[in-house]
């Protein structure tokens, strides 16, 4: 037998009270004699005996009753019998599993003579030391002892890259406690940045409680705040690299490894470089003034290999990069016209786009199958952005509808999401919250690995939890019907 809180024991000799005051008052008790009662002394001497050994036995119960109160909190198991002496083990050291005793289950396979415990992929020591680590299944697939035995709750993302073909592995299996921690939400902007560029982040997490945030960029701390949601702005540009970054957020909460972190990709271009070949001023400072709210520093060049950005009037076919071209006027262009009139409806695309009762003025249309372009943006039915390569083909004059777009967000989200998806493609970091809650069952693990529930080892504590308790209760109602 083994205790789960051996600290209640400290406790144990306190039962012994009622005995210990029992005890002193009969030695203290005074013995006075009456001549007159020698007789009736001599008629009740057993009624005495009896009377004596009634009350020994209930203060022998009030100290089997505190006793059996103290040993029920202390949480006696029954251990069975498994040798683990000749296997590595290795806890699993997500958060998934930090509502579990890892202290105790140390100790514990100490006790049964293990000598290799892993933590995750740090190795424990005499001294027991959490580490964060991220390879808990690449450590497994190299170990070289051929006895392995993995302590995990099951949760299936910590199993995406494990040899399924390992027989010498063993699953110890603990009871999920359906408890684990995630950002629900996450929101960076932008993720293209210039020079001096402020990095807006925000993170949200599940946690009802305030959990240390840290964010990272190309793997150094530039920022870290205990709350439940994390919103700052911050300009980054001493761990900035050009071109591609790797921006980290992440928790800490007991030292344990969070399931799912999240890495994006930032993009970092000192300065935003524009080419413009467009002939109406007003449309030039538009498109200007639309990029500097973007992205800052924005430089105009003349010439367009050395551009980010293009921005043209004449669609030209054999063209490379990200260009938008952006009609003055539609003769000579390859567009069938159409009756100027005006379109109206909800506007919608397949970027993260949408604006509810827009309207254009002189809509026009792309003869068909000469580009195999794609619609990229719909008012309604109707296509009035396509696409061929990254190459962005407007079929209205801005001129004639500056009002209508200035008033809306319709060009800085279509702009943003474009230079983006150019510049810096990754996928969406949106998290499903019900993968951090799926775990294995023991029948689809057993079809791999050979499963043992670790409550099957050490023996269930609540059952005796309870006996001892019932045990104390029983007692109790005893000594008070007596």
């Amino acid at each position: 037998m083994r205790f789960l809180n051996p600290f209640f024991l400290y406790f144990l000799p306190l039962a012994f009270i009622p005995l210990i005051i029992y005890l002193i008052e009969k030695i203290k008790r005074k013995k006075i004699v009456f001549s007159s009662l020698e007789l009736l002394e001599e008629i009740l001497k057993d009624e005495k005996k009896k009377f004596h050994l009634n009350i020994f036995l209930k203060q022998l119960i009030k100290v089997l009753i505190l006793a059996f109160i103290i040993l029920s909190f202390s949480k006696p198991i029954i251990e069975k019998g498994s040798d683990f002496s000749n296997f590595a083990i290795v806890i699993d050291p997500t958060l998934s599993m930090a509502d579990f005793d890892i202290r105790g289950i140390i100790n514990f396979l100490r006790e049964k003579g293990v000598k290799k415990i892993y933590f995750g992929n740090k190795e424990i020591e005499e001294k027991i030391i959490y580490e964060k680590n991220k390879d808990l299944i690449n450590l497994i697939n190299s170990i070289p002892e051929n006895k392995i035995v993995l302590i995990t709750d099951g949760q299936k993302s910590n199993f995406k890259n494990i040899n399924y073909s390992r027989k010498d592995l063993t699953i110890l299996l603990l009871k999920h406690t359906n408890t684990n921690y995630f950002f629900k939400n996450i929101e960076i902007f932008p993720e293209i940045l210039t020079k001096g560029s402020e990095l807006y982040i925000k993170a949200i997490l599940n946690s009802k409680e305030e959990l240390p945030i840290f964010v990272y960029l190309n793997d150094k701390l530039i920022y870290e705040e205990r709350t439940k949601i994390l919103e700052k702005f911050l300009i980054p540009d001493q761990s900035i690299l050009l071109t591609k970054n790797r921006l980290t957020i992440k928790f800490n909460t007991n030292d344990f490894q969070f399931d799912n972190e999240i890495n994006l990709n930032i993009y970092f271009m000192p300065k935003m470089k524009i080419f413009m070949d467009l002939k109406d001023i007003s449309i030039k400072q538009y498109i200007m003034k639309t990029m500097r709210a973007l992205f800052g520093d924005i430089e105009e060049t003349f010439d367009i290999n050395t551009a980010n950005i293009a921005f043209v009037s004449r669609f030209d076919p054999n063209a490379r990069g990200l260009i938008y071209t952006i009609p003055d006027n539609f003769e000579n262009q390859k567009v069938s016209f159409i009756a100027k009139k005006d379109y109206s409806g909800d506007l919608t695309s397949e970027l993260n786009l949408k604006i509810e009762n827009f309207s254009l003025k002189s809509v026009y249309e792309v003869v068909a199958n000469i580009y195999n372009l794609t619609p990229v943006v719909k008012l309604v039915d109707k296509p009035v952005i396509y696409r061929i390569r990254d190459n962005y083909i407007f079929t209205f004059s801005i001129k004639e509808n500056l009002k209508e777009v200035s008033s809306a967000s319709f060009f800085p989200i279509f702009f943003y999401e474009t230079i983006k998806n150019f510049y810096n493609p990754q996928e969406k970091h949106s998290i499903s919250e019900e993968s951090v809650f799926e775990f294995f069952t023991k029948e689809e693990l057993k079809k791999y690995f050979k499963v043992i529930e670790y409550d099957k080892i050490e023996g269930s504590s609540i059952e005796l939890f309870l006996i001892l308790l019932v045990i104390a209760i029983i007692l109790f109602l005893f000594e008070i019907f007596n």
